[in-house]
């Protein structure tokens, strides 16, 4: 079907309700340049996910990480990374 299968890396573990605190010290220290990060919007606690995601994101930026679709990640050049 010429079709490219796409995966994680990083798992939050939100969906066993770990807390908010859990959540990002389960992804900032697995997080690295070219990861895609699982959270979940169905399932645990929403509120803690979404404040976790929060805290993750402003963190990750502060780091020099940016995010982008999973298109521009396929075509990202690792070489050019600053956080390699």
């Amino acid at each position: 079907m010429n079709k490219t299968n796409i995966l994680f890396n990083v798992v939050s573990y939100d969906f066993k309700n770990p807390g908010v605190e859990k959540m990002v010290k389960n992804v900032l220290t697995t997080v690295r340049p070219g990861s895609i990060i699982l959270l979940h919007d169905g399932v645990g606690n929403h509120h803690d996910t979404r404040e976790a995601t929060d805290i993750i994101i402003r963190t990750l930026k502060t780091q020099g990480y940016r995010f982008v679709t999973v298109s521009q990640l396929l075509t990202y050049d690792k070489s050019k990374c600053s956080l390699n």
